[in-house]
């Protein structure tokens, strides 16, 4: 039988990014050029990539006035009847290092899944606002990678 996995709320860590641009990327056909036997002729991807500079953080192995990213693309998996119920995570997050072909220098970059109806709730208050301070709940990072349980938007203090 699976061993049920439990969030420890102790080992937690804020990370709060304020965004300074942010773009809205669609691909067509990506995945269906690559696997040529599956069915689907058509498939779409649409995601929000965010750039920013981390503010404040809890975590002691990523620094402030870090740049990150955060790349926010919708999922359908959230529908599902058999997804577990014990897995709380909404996405993972991890430091590239300056060395990558995309990142000109250490970058927090977070990844995050959420329901289709979030994301559009998520694209029109970015249209109305413009620029936010965004929060994320996480692990501490282990080896470069941890994984992120909440998101959550706010107004940009200055």
């Amino acid at each position: 039988m699976a061993k049920r996995r439990r969030i420890n709320y102790d080992k937690l860590f804020r990370y709060d990014v304020s965004i300074n641009d942010w773009s809205v990327n669609v691909s067509f056909n990506d995945y269906t050029i690559l696997n040529m036997t599956d069915g689907d002729p058509f498939e779409e991807r649409i995601s929000i990539d965010m750039d920013g500079r981390v503010i404040s953080t809890s975590s002691k192995k990523c620094k402030q006035d870090m740049a990150a990213r955060i790349t926010i693309e919708p999922g359908d998996f959230w529908y599902r009847n058999d997804r577990t119920k014990d897995d709380n995570t909404i996405g993972y997050l991890k430091i590239e290092k300056k060395d990558s072909e995309i990142f000109y220098e250490d970058t927090l970059y977070f990844w995050i899944s959420l329901p289709t109806k979030s994301y559009e709730n998520m694209k029109d208050y970015l249209t109305y606002k413009g620029s936010a301070q965004v929060g994320l709940i996480g692990t501490e990072l282990f080896r470069r990678k941890g994984e992120i349980y909440y998101l959550g938007f706010g107004k940009l203090s200055s």
